[in-house]
C-alpha cells in the first residue's frame, strides 16, 4: 500500500494534512497570497454611448431610435463586473416614476450581455420604474427617493450586485479580446431627467 502526500514545492517538506472525515485541511490567512502570480486590479467605468468612454449621461431622447449605453471588453485584460450603480435623480421623483416621469417608462430600459461565442442574453429588457432597479439589486439597498441625490434633486441609487443576484462570485466576465459587453439599452425619450447615469465596478486580471 503506498503513502501518498501532497507537499509543498519548495523543499520545506510541509505536507497537506487530512481530516478524520475526509477534508483536505487549510489556513485561513489574513491576507492574499505572496506569491500571487496574477495581480488582480479595481475596475471602474461608466456605461458610455456606444462604448465611446466619454458619453455618460444617459439622459438622452431614444424615443425614435435605440440608443446604447456600454461596458466594453479590452484588448490586454478579463474584465469581471460585478457590481453597478445607478445615478438616477430628478425633480419629484417617485419609486412608482422612472426619475420623475409619471408612470415609468413605455418601452422600458434593456440590460444585455453580448457575448463572442454565446450570442446575446438579455438581463432584463422591462426596466420601466425606479423600483424596478431595485429588482435587480436584489435588496442590498434600501427600497427608498433619497433627497439631494444631484442638486437639490431627489433620486435613487441602487446597487446591483451581480454575484447576490445571479450567484456569480465574480461577476460577468468580459473577455480580452473580445467583442463582449454589458449594455443598457434606452428606447424611451430620457431627456426630461435631470441626472442619469451608470457605473461598473469589479476587477480586471
Amino acid at each position: 500500500m503506498w503513502n501518498v502526500g501532497i507537499i509543498d514545492g519548495h523543499g520545506r517538506k510541509n505536507r497537506a494534512k487530512i481530516n478524520g472525515e475526509g477534508e483536505l485541511s487549510v489556513v485561513v490567512h489574513p491576507h492574499p497570497p505572496l506569491d500571487e502570480e496574477v495581480s488582480a486590479l479595481p475596475y471602474a467605468q461608466f456605461f458610455t454611448q456606444d462604448g465611446d468612454g466619454s458619453t455618460i449621461a444617459m439622459n438622452v431622447n431614444a424615443s425614435t431610435t435605440n440608443l446604447s449605453f456600454e461596458v466594453n471588453a479590452v484588448f490586454d485584460f478579463d474584465i469581471y463586473v460585478k457590481t453597478i450603480t445607478v445615478l438616477l435623480a430628478d425633480s419629484g421623483a417617485a419609486i412608482s416614476e422612472f426619475g420623475a416621469i409619471a408612470g415609468g417608462l413605455t418601452n422600458g430600459l434593456e440590460l444585455t450581455w453580448r457575448s463572442a461565442d454565446i450570442g446575446e442574453i438579455v438581463i432584463d429588457n422591462a426596466i420601466k420604474t425606479n423600483f424596478d432597479f431595485y429588482r435587480l439589486a436584489s435588496g442590498k439597498l434600501a427600497v427608498e427617493i433619497y433627497p439631494n441625490i444631484s442638486g437639490n434633486n431627489e433620486g435613487v441609487i441602487p446597487i446591483i450586485d451581480l454575484a447576490a443576484t445571479f450567484g456569480l462570485p465574480y461577476g460577468i466576465r468580459l473577455r480580452k479580446g473580445t467583442k463582449d459587453k454589458l449594455q443598457f439599452i434606452a428606447k424611451d425619450n430620457l431627456s426630461t431627467i435631470t441626472t442619469f447615469n451608470i457605473k461598473a465596478f469589479g476587477i480586471k486580471l
